[in-house]
Order: structure tokens, then sequence, then C-alpha cells
């Protein structure tokens, strides 16, 4: 069974602006699109108050490369360097 949980990245102050998403699988733990890097901190905290840090996630999932969705991909790489990081790009198929 999956759980998806949304977090708020309160970005510049601003709650409900930008949002990373922690999905839990069988044991493994993936973050969606961490956010920008100026909300790694808020994305630690998230982390931490469900009793997760940086080095227990196995995978960054990113749905596209900006800032916005992705900047905090390098910090959390640096925290935990073994991190499988991918991306797709959903194309809209006609």
């Amino acid at each position: 069974m999956s759980d998806l949980t949304i977090l708020d990245m309160n970005w510049v102050g601003r709650p409900h602006s930008v949002a990373a998403a922690l999905l839990v699988s069988g044991g493994h733990y993936a973050i969606i699109d961490p956010g920008p890097e100026s909300t790694y901190a808020t994305l630690r905290e998230h982390l931490h108050s469900r009793g997760l840090s940086a080095a227990q996630l196995d995978a960054v999932l990113l749905t596209h490369i900006h800032l916005d969705h992705a900047g905090a991909s390098g910090s959390l790489v640096r925290d935990n360097p073994r991190l499988a990081v991918t991306y797709t790009t959903l194309e809209r198929r006609t």
C-alpha cells in the first residue's frame, strides 16, 4: 500500500503556493518535487516531524526541471549521496 502526503513548503512565507509530496510505499520513501532550495529547511522539518531525515529517502521524483520544483534536489543529494533522482516528461499526445 502506498501513502502520499502533501508538504506545504510555505515558500517566502506564503502557504499553499509551493508544495512537495512524500510518497511512502513498501517501506521506501520518495520526495516528489522537493521545491526550491530556499525551502529546504522546511522540507527537512516536514521529514523530521514524520521521524525521517534526508538520509532515509530512497528517491527524488521530479515532474519537470524548474527551480520551484527541483531546486532542493542538490541539497538532498548532498545530504544523501545514494538517492536516486529521476524525472519524467509528460507529453500530451494527440
